[in-house]
């Protein structure tokens, strides 16, 4: 299961696992150029970008920035 899918708060009777072999997923917001998005997602978008800023990195294993792309890969 990926890191969040089990958040912190959650108490039961499991345990996380790290397998450092496997390589970090990456998530990303895909869009075509034309048409342009109309407003509700250009309204979802910026409260997905504010909510991830906020909470993001606060996440175990969830990795924001420049840090997210472990192959030396920017946006």
């Amino acid at each position: 299961m990926p890191a969040t899918a089990v958040p912190r708060w959650l108490k039961g009777d499991f345990k996380r696992v790290t397998v450092p072999e496997l390589p970090r997923r990456v998530v990303g917001w895909v869009q075509r150029r034309r048409p342009s998005p109309g407003a509700p997602s250009r309204a979802l978008q910026s409260v997905m970008r504010e909510v991830i800023a906020a909470q993001g990195a606060k996440q175990p294993g969830v990795y924001v920035g420049a840090e997210a792309f472990p192959l030396g890969r920017t946006v």
